[in-house]
């Protein structure tokens, strides 16, 4: 009888074990494709520096960081983009400052 019961509480202890690994692997997968959405639907809305933060190294963590190296590039080239238009601009002012100087002269 005392055997029985306790093969009976090794089998409750192991399927708690089971349940609880379960939870936990389930809460950490939940919770990095909850971070995975937030980041895509930023990206996805424009926010171009918004980082992507999963830690691990399964097929989540790997898509975030993908997403992430993604999301550098149009932001590089935004960056460029807008440091030429402004190079482009300063250069535009002072050819007309300097036409208007010829002009005056003339």
């Amino acid at each position: 009888m005392a055997i029985a019961a306790r093969s009976d509480d090794a089998r409750h202890g192991r399927r708690s074990g089971v349940a609880w690994l379960g939870w936990a692997f389930r809460s950490s997968f939940a919770g990095s494709l909850q971070r995975l959405h937030r980041g895509v639907d930023a990206v996805a809305g424009d926010d171009l520096a918004h980082t992507i933060e999963i830690d691990g190294c399964d097929e989540v963590a790997e898509i975030g960081r993908f997403v992430d190296r993604m999301s550098d590039r149009p932001s590089s080239m935004v960056a460029e983009i807008r440091s030429s238009a402004m190079q482009v601009g300063m250069a535009g002012h002072a050819l007309s400052e300097d036409s208007a100087a010829l002009s005056q002269r003339s």
